[in-house]
């Protein structure tokens, strides 16, 4: 070596790897998918309908919202069993209802005498029993039968046909002066 200095060549290699915004190509569409999915389960889920017809002329939209049934001076707001899945689950597994919430059933045909039990029930409630739009009936503070096997629990049955039954919290009716002869305007529910 003739007295130049050697100067060490370092030489640097470009990385293959990908870039990290690939990562963001992959995560944002299936951010968005997510989303979209989500948006609409919940959609139709909350604008699910049924439709159960109460005589061969009317017809009932059934909606899982809530409604309003009014007896006497007192509105009622309902949640309404009108297909065969709603009406046999009823408050079933319910912890609680608002002071004038309920479930009104309503069913494929009129001037029935339906049974009613409370398998799974954790609340006590009153019966309200309808009939031409009228209270004929009310099973007032009926009890919640933990342990008690199914084969064993009481039915509760109107003594005359029926078209509705709604079901609301124990004492409403004591709290509320709820009467057999009282009128039911399902005005709010029957379309």
């Amino acid at each position: 070596m003739d007295g130049e200095s050697k100067q060490e060549v370092i030489h640097l290699h470009k990385s293959y790897s990908r870039p990290s915004y690939y990562l963001l190509w992959l995560l944002v569409p299936s951010i968005v998918f997510v989303l979209v999915i989500a948006s609409l389960y919940q959609y139709f889920n909350k604008n699910a309908r049924g439709l159960a017809t109460t005589s061969e002329s009317e017809v009932i939209a059934v909606d899982r919202e809530m409604k309003v049934v009014r007896i006497g001076d007192t509105d009622v707001y309902v949640e309404v069993a009108g297909d065969d899945f709603s009406r046999q689950k009823g408050l079933s597994g319910k912890t609680g209802l608002g002071e004038l919430e309920g479930m009104l059933f309503v069913f494929p045909s009129q001037n029935i005498r339906p049974r009613f039990w409370m398998k799974d029930m954790f609340i006590p409630i009153d019966i309200i029993w309808i009939d031409n739009g009228k209270v004929i009936q009310i099973d007032r503070d009926v009890q919640p039968e933990p342990g008690v096997d199914d084969s064993d629990l009481a039915f509760y049955i109107p003594a005359d046909p029926i078209d509705y039954v709604l079901e609301v919290n124990a004492r409403f009716c004591e709290k509320n002066l709820i009467e057999v002869g009282d009128v039911v305007d399902l005005s709010g529910v029957i379309h």
